[in-house]
C-alpha cells in the first residue's frame, strides 16, 4: 500500500494505481471538493472540518478517524491518496498517522505543518491507548510534556488546554514520526 497527500489543483490530475482510495477533506462552509473524482478511484471518503486545534464544534472528531478507519481497512487499497484543500496540514497529518500505525514505509513524514490535532486524534483512536508519555518532549518549546501539567490519557484535549500548537516529539527511540 502506498499513501500519498496533495492538494485540491494536482488531485484532479492524479491517475492512481487501482484498487485506489481518495479521502478528500474541505473546510466547511467554504471549501469545494475536486471535481468528478468518481472516474478515477474505487471509493471516496468525503470529510468536512475545520484546519484547527479543536476548538469549535466542526474540528475534527473521533466520528472522523472511526470513517477513515473503516475506509482504510475496507480493502487492500494500492493507493490511499489523501486531499486537503493546500495540501500542507490536515492531509499530512492523516498520512503521518496512518503510516505510523500500519507501519508504512516511504512517503513525506509529519512535518511542521502538519496538524498535530488531527495526527494525535486520530493515532488515539486507532491505538485506542494513550500515545504521549509524560517524559517526551515537545519540539516547539523543549519542555517535558509531564511539566506542562498534561493528565493522561486526554492528550488531544491537554494540548489545547495549554496551546502548544505543533507538538512534534522529540525522543530518540521512537523509530517513528519526529
Amino acid at each position: 500500500m502506498k499513501i500519498i497527500t496533495t492538494d485540491l489543483k494536482k488531485v484532479q490530475y492524479l491517475v492512481p494505481e487501482r484498487p485506489a482510495l481518495l479521502i478528500t477533506i474541505k473546510t466547511p462552509e467554504r471549501g469545494v471538493w475536486p471535481p468528478h473524482p468518481e472516474r478515477r478511484w474505487n471509493s471516496i471518503l468525503r470529510l468536512e472540518f475545520f484546519d484547527d486545534y479543536g476548538h469549535n464544534d466542526k474540528s475534527f472528531v473521533p466520528e472522523h478517524a472511526e470513517l477513515i478507519k473503516k475506509s482504510v481497512e475496507e480493502r487492500d487499497w494500492a493507493v490511499i491518496c489523501i486531499q486537503c484543500e493546500a495540501g500542507l496540514s490536515r492531509s499530512p497529518a492523516i498520512a503521518s498517522a496512518l503510516r505510523r500505525f500500519y507501519k508504512i514505509e516511504g512517503g513525506k513524514q509529519y512535518n511542521a505543518f502538519s496538524n498535530c490535532y488531527v495526527y494525535y486524534t486520530l493515532l488515539e483512536f486507532l491505538s485506542k491507548h494513550p500515545l504521549i508519555r509524560p517524559e517526551d518532549t515537545c519540539n516547539v518549546c523543549g519542555r517535558e510534556f509531564g511539566e506542562h501539567g498534561i493528565r493522561f490519557p486526554m492528550i488531544v484535549q491537554e494540548l489545547k488546554r495549554i496551546n502548544c500548537k505543533i507538538p512534534l516529539l522529540r525522543r530518540e527511540d521512537s523509530g517513528g514520526d519526529k
